[in-house]
């Protein structure tokens, strides 16, 4: 049984400077994130280098079809063994899983849980991260990987401090990504568009010796807490009478398949492809 931890990865456009704004021999932002997804994918289909700034990790592509990518990402490794009576150091490189669910207007990035490779799921993301920036830049192109949560996180935690809150503090990444951006109000996607604001904050605040009101009935703010999980963006809350800021981001969203790979080495595409897009899909 393997599970997968669940990320979004989201795109923005580079500009450099002002003057670009005026050349008319560019590409416009908009013209550049209209293919977004379409560059993205191309990146698989040539020689594509994972490394960070330390070291290089090979891979092996298993699945490249339909938008879904499926690939092992392995990592070198060194254990000591003894041999004849002597102790010696033996490379291995463990390997774990990753999806990536290209279809339009949905990118999520499944990576196996697997420790003996990696030591958490977010050491692979930063990877992915910064393999794809490289090859993405010269696209004008900048992307951000973020693990998703429950969105019952925040609610939870509102409901945590019996004292109340007086600060609640949103943060949303550039809004290009449909199933995120309908959940926030027009005005704020089209604004943040509108002026290339590659992070854009949103803060409420109570009286001094007040509480903020916050209920799930209140749809604006429902939908701030369900874009903020769905992106990966945290939620920063201040509770009366705690000193420290409270964080969400501490719980994950998941699926589960089995089999996969003996799927895909066995020329089982058709049941492979229903596997992963039926777990996908149930993502929420």
């Amino acid at each position: 049984m393997a599970q997968y931890i669940i990320y979004t990865y989201q795109f923005s456009p580079i500009v450099t400077n002002q003057k670009e704004l005026f050349d008319d021999t560019r590409e416009t932002s908009a013209e550049i994130m209209s293919k977004k997804q379409d560059i993205f994918g191309d990146l698989f289909k040539n020689d594509i280098s994972f490394k960070n700034k330390k070291n290089e990790y090979s891979h092996r592509i298993l699945y490249n079809q339909d938008n879904i990518i499926v690939f092992r990402l392995a990592n070198k490794k060194y254990q000591n063994l003894e041999e004849n009576f002597c102790i010696r150091k033996h490379a291995y490189s463990p390997s774990c899983l990753i999806i990536i669910d290209n279809r339009k207007d949905i990118q999520h990035i499944a990576i196996e849980l697997d420790t003996i490779a990696f030591q958490d799921t977010q050491t692979v993301a930063n990877i992915l991260k910064q393999t794809f920036s490289r090859y993405l830049e010269e696209h004008k192109l900048r992307l951000e990987i973020q693990k998703e949560f429950q969105v019952s996180e925040f609610w939870n935690l509102v409901e945590k401090y019996p004292r109340g809150i007086s600060m609640v503090r949103f943060k949303f990444s550039y809004p290009n990504l449909p199933r995120v951006s309908s959940a926030i109000d027009k005005m704020i996607r089209e604004e943040s568009e509108a002026t290339n604001s590659q992070q854009t904050v949103f803060e409420f605040n109570a009286a001094t010796d007040n509480i903020l009101t916050l209920s799930k009935k209140n749809k604006r703010l429902s939908g701030l807490a369900k874009a903020s999980a769905d992106s990966g963006n945290t939620i920063t809350i201040k509770a009366k009478g705690v000193r420290k800021f409270v964080q969400t981001g501490r719980t994950n969203k998941s699926i589960v398949i089995d089999n996969l790979e003996i799927l895909l080495e066995n020329d089982l595409i058709e049941n492979a492809t229903t596997k992963i897009v039926r777990e996908l899909n149930k993502i929420k």
